[in-house]
């Protein structure tokens, strides 16, 4: 018998004549024939099925069947009633399986079928008659005893055991693995490789096989140390691009993966990646190449070479000069990320693009008086705000209100007012004490001289005379001779403003607000010296065919204050 063969191939029965005496073939062939049909039998397989046989009985008051003249019994029709009425001598198949055997002998009165040996019926299954249309579902497959003599050591390799046996195997090798499997997997596969899958239990070739195996699916497995962040371990790339105009027949995509040649220079390198599009009138190549594989110089204007991988001739192209970046003179202040930096559009085909990659971060510089409004106190503060995340907040307030003396006019040599000023290092003056309560310390505040209650939030004082000599925390180098109250027009309008603290971390000016009890109608703005200065500028578009290096300008950013109306876009 033939290795891991289903069916059973050296049978018996048929050296039975060869092997009993002439005599007795002769006098009893009957008895030859017995024996004959005796290993049949024994080579036979049973089939226990699931199926309906309906008999056509008597009109009688009782239940009587309609008999054959040998005694059989009277079938209905297929369609009527019975579906289960195999043939003797046809061929059945399994739907799942796909094993086939032949009707040997019927008991269908029990519900059995002798059939040909197969060890691949799968119990469960619908089997179907190849002649009669019958079918029904096998419920137990019994081998016949020869094949069991036969094949006893094959019962141990899951490619040739019956059913049974396979179930019993799965239950003692995939004893945590259910049954019901994917479709098209199969179980006798799964259980010689069983092992392999313990094996790799855990790992990321484990789950994958596993998800195979129960869902028909390919599962897609990540490890968490794939996306980890970790400390100076970025890899960095950046693009290295030449520009070239197309000759006659070129395609830049047929050679992706070659070496091109500078005719002249004699220059190569490895083409990594070609995108085609037009600019104008040219039709344009931008190659990726392999920056650690450039070898010389390619010169402006030269053919550059490649053989195509497709059509096996070979591609020219003319290269040009492109806008590679610029240099940053001066930062300014005030970009954002994305402001168009102008080119000179008279230079190269007038197509490259620039714009502002990274501004940096800055601090005010100090807030500028826009509107003095009144009412305000000294010390009212100022609060910054701003949108911006990681930002340390500006402080500042309102440090000299009702005016300082301003020079004479003919002194105003640099078109602002010129107001006397302390000579540096005395940072001391004079104030006059404020009547306190005796025990907190609080002091009396007025409610109001008249009717209108003009001098509200003022304190009681001292009388004249009585004063204290005190340090100017907040001293600077150009502080003023102050007024004192009421000395001009307006009562408690802004002079001076004094920043504590002038922030850091901004990327845009923040917004300034007056918090006062008693001021209104003041407006500071506020100026700086670094914030959204310009580190850096990125390649939009690098044009095409630039011969010297185009000039690069940015609009300055101005803050104003005093503005009346609205300006307009390229407005002179």
């Amino acid at each position: 018998m033939a290795p891991f063969d289903a069916t059973l191939t050296t049978k018996v029965s048929p050296l039975i004549e060869g092997q009993v005496p002439d005599f007795v073939q002769s006098d009893h062939p009957q008895f030859v024939q017995f024996i004959k049909d005796y290993y049949e039998f024994l080579e036979a397989a049973e089939i226990v099925i699931s199926a309906h046989i309906f008999h056509v009985i008597q009109e009688k008051t009782d239940s009587q069947l309609i008999l054959n003249e040998d005694g059989s019994k009277v079938v209905t029709e297929t369609g009527s009633g019975t579906y289960g009425k195999f043939v003797i001598g046809e061929t059945i198949t399994g739907e799942t399986s796909g094993a086939t055997a032949t009707v040997l002998v019927d008991d269908l009165e029990n519900l059995r079928l002798f059939v040909s040996s197969s060890t691949r019926f799968l119990i469960g299954e619908k089997i179907t008659g190849g002649s009669s249309s019958a079918w029904g579902n096998i419920v137990t497959y019994r081998d016949n005893p020869i094949t069991s003599i036969q094949k006893l050591l094959d019962y141990a390799d899951p490619d040739n055991t019956v059913h049974i046996m396979l179930d019993e195997m799965f239950n003692q090798f995939l004893q945590a693995i259910p049954k019901t499997l994917a479709s098209g997997t199969s179980k006798r596969g799964l259980l010689k490789n069983i092992r392999d899958l313990y094996a790799a239990k855990g790992t990321s070739e484990g789950h994958k096989l596993f998800f195979r195996m129960m869902f028909a699916e390919e599962a897609d497995i990540f490890y968490p140390t794939k996306y980890m962040m970790r400390v100076s371990d970025g890899k960095w790339q950046k693009k290295t691009i030449i520009r070239c105009e197309n000759q006659a027949g070129a395609n830049g995509n047929d050679i992706i993966g070659q070496y091109i040649t500078g005719k002249t220079s004699g220059a190569t390198c490895f083409v990594v990646d070609a995108i085609g599009f037009t600019q104008g009138v040219n039709s344009i190549t931008e190659f990726e190449i392999l920056e650690d594989s450039l070898v010389g110089t390619f010169s402006q204007g030269e053919t550059v070479a490649a053989d195509s991988l497709a059509e096996k001739v070979e591609m020219k192209f003319t290269i040009q000069k492109i806008v590679a970046g610029t240099t940053v003179d001066k930062p300014g202040m005030l970009y954002a990320t994305g402001d168009t930096v102008s080119l000179d559009s008279t230079v190269g085909n007038g197509r490259a693009v620039l714009q502002v990659d990274q501004v940096g971060l800055g601090s005010v510089d100090e807030a500028v008086i826009d509107d003095a409004g009144s009412g305000y106190r000294v010390g009212d503060v100022l609060t910054f705000t701003t949108s911006q995340l990681s930002t340390v907040s500006a402080e500042g307030f309102v440090s000299v209100v009702g005016g300082s003396i301003v020079l004479e006019d003919s002194d105003n040599s640099d078109g602002y007012e010129d107001y006397c000023t302390i000579e540096e290092n005395t940072k001391r003056r004079l104030i006059d004490f404020t009547i306190c309560l005796e025990e907190d310390g609080g002091q009396l505040l007025i409610d109001g001289l008249d009717s209108s209650s003009t001098h509200a939030g003022y304190y009681f004082r001292t009388e004249i005379g009585t004063q204290q000599t005190v340090h100017d925390t907040y001293a600077t180098p150009n502080d003023r001779i102050v007024l004192e109250e009421a000395s001009n027009s307006a009562i408690g309008d802004i002079t001076r403003t004094y920043i504590t603290n002038h922030g850091s971390g901004y990327e845009a000016l923040p917004t300034v607000t007056i918090t006062s009890d008693f001021g209104t109608g003041g407006t500071v703005v506020p100026t700086t010296k670094d914030i959204g200065a310009i580190l850096n500028t990125k390649n939009i578009d690098s044009g095409f065919n630039y011969q010297v290096a185009p000039d690069a300008s940015i609009p300055v950013n101005f803050v104003l204050k005093g503005v009346s109306g609205s300006f307009s876009k390229d407005e002179v």
